[in-house]
């Protein structure tokens, strides 16, 4: 017998007009503390038995109680829902079900059987695609409205998307808001069938008449050697020194202390290179970070002792470099270059914690290599750091073609798949809820943060790009051709 499991979540989400998490779609993480997850098995006294429900908690009264004169008319409340599987024919390639949601009219308008709900999204089941009410309610009633729908019973993920609509053809959605629309997700595996229903969000940013402009500061990522040199990496260069004969290279990109060049090498002073063992994963890349020829101290330095600073004589010299990949801030254009943000080496040393390649990486560099064939990878097989240091207040210059901008602002976007919203761009804050595919959205901002990159929109913050197996995954059409550095946690 196949088994049925239903579960309900509730999310604060935005709506406006309708328009894995990876391509291979796994269904919506649930969070542990979920309310009861109910079994419902066919009886055989009864071929249609009766839905068990799960009540949602809200504040709603589900008996009459008159709404203030200013409430909204089309407003709703889901505050209930059931799931009761039916009898189908032997040997059928699908699998019926009755989905019933409690809906309360919370707004100041009677529903008539001319409101409905109406199907916005459907990907392989089979579902009536506008259901009326079967029942007036006034405000403050509520009335059920059963959906019939058939489910394949080959093994993958189907979902549909539910809004309401009045009989003057305006959509609504549910809570006070109007911003909370009913999705259901279902996962067919083997002899379980998975049932998740939550609400999904609509952005309320539309992408119509947006002017868009380029303004400083803003961001931009450094090229790769394959982007703008004539071979694949620098060792293919005819002037390449001979004497270095490794298959791979850190991939570093000259600074320059004006926008015609000029060294702009320093020394590390020991509280530098405390800060700069802070930020490293392990001593192993501190150990790294810090060998003379690995690509920030070459010249005129001995050992560097960046286990046990006590023993060390000189400040090493660094030099004015950062690395492929890595995000800058443009602050000025100025012949053929642009200034960028950096940490001024004689202002207070930062904490760690504030500033270091995943709060503020176009601050924090970190390394990337090139092989002879042009592959990218990690300096050292390994994540390392070092922070942008600049002799003088204002930062230093990189050539500006070696710079791929961040697409102008504001920026529409098509929602490839399926896509969180959160309060912050940050993945542990409050998920708001979720964008569909085929969505469009509206970019307003942008934040990196260590090799992701997050946009806000209205609703919130997405990211932009995120990696996987140190792979950058783009879950909107907003791309760049430079990809980040390589993160491996």
């Amino acid at each position: 017998m196949k088994r049925t499991i239903v579960f309900l979540t509730l999310l604060a989400l935005s709506l406006s007009a309708c328009g894995a998490i990876q391509p291979e779609r796994a269904p919506t993480a649930l969070p542990a503390a979920m309310a009861p997850v109910i079994h419902l098995d066919t009886p055989t006294s009864s071929p249609f038995p009766i839905a068990t429900f799960i009540t949602v908690p809200t504040s709603t009264p589900t008996q009459y109680v008159p709404p203030p004169p200013a409430a909204d008319c089309n407003l709703a409340d889901l505050v209930a829902q059931g799931l009761q599987k039916e009898e189908t024919q032997p040997g059928a390639d699908a699998s019926a079900y009755t989905l019933i949601l409690r809906l309360t009219n919370s707004g100041s308008c009677t529903w008539t059987t001319g409101y409905s709900l109406i199907l916005a999204h459907n990907n392989g089941m089979d579902i009536q695609a506008r259901q009326y009410f079967s029942t007036h309610a006034i405000p403050g009633q509520t009335v059920e409205l059963p959906i019939s729908l058939s489910v394949p019973d080959e093994d993958g993920w189907y979902q549909a998307i539910w809004l309401l609509e009045d009989p003057n053809g305006d959509i609504f959605g549910l809570s006070p808001s109007r911003d909370q629309l009913v999705n259901m997700e279902v996962l067919v595996a083997g002899d379980e069938t998975v049932f998740t229903v939550n609400e999904w969000l609509f952005p309320s940013e539309h992408c119509s008449s947006h002017v868009r402009e380029f303004t400083l500061p803003s961001f931009a990522r450094l090229m790769h050697d394959p982007q703008w040199m004539p071979w694949p990496s620098r060792m293919q260069d005819p002037d390449w020194n001979p004497q270095f004969h490794y298959d791979w290279y850190p991939e570093t990109v000259q600074l320059w202390k004006n926008p015609a060049g000029g060294d702009g090498r320093l020394p590390y002073s020991r509280e530098w290179l405390e800060y700069l063992r802070a930020i490293q994963p392990n001593d192993e890349a501190a150990v790294w970070i810090a060998r003379v020829a690995a690509g920030l101290f070459n010249k005129g330095n001995d050992f560097i002792p960046i286990l046990d600073l006590r023993k060390l004589d000189d400040p090493p010299v660094a030099e004015s470099i950062s690395s492929g990949g890595n995000v800058v801030r443009l602050m000025e254009f100025r012949n053929g270059a642009a200034r960028i943000q950096m940490i001024y080496f004689k202002d207070p040393i930062p904490s760690p914690r504030a500033v270091n390649y995943f709060t503020t990486p176009w601050l924090v560099t970190k390394f990337t290599s090139v092989s002879i064939d042009g592959e990218l990878g990690n300096a050292g097989g390994i994540d390392v750091y070092f922070p942008n240091l600049a002799k003088q207040p204002e930062g230093y210059w990189v050539d500006m073609d070696r710079i791929e901008y961040f697409p102008l602002l504001p920026k529409c976007v098509t929602v490839e798949f399926d896509l969180s919203v959160y309060a912050e761009a940050d993945d542990e804050s409050e998920r708001l809820g979720y964008l569909a595919p085929d969505q469009e959205i509206l970019i307003l901002e942008y934040l990196p943060q260590g090799s992701d990159v997050w946009g806000r929109i209205n609703d919130g913050w997405v990211l932009l790009v995120f990696q996987n197996k140190g792979i950058p995954v783009y879950p909107t059409t907003w791309e760049m051709e430079t990809r980040p550095p390589i993160y491996f946690d």
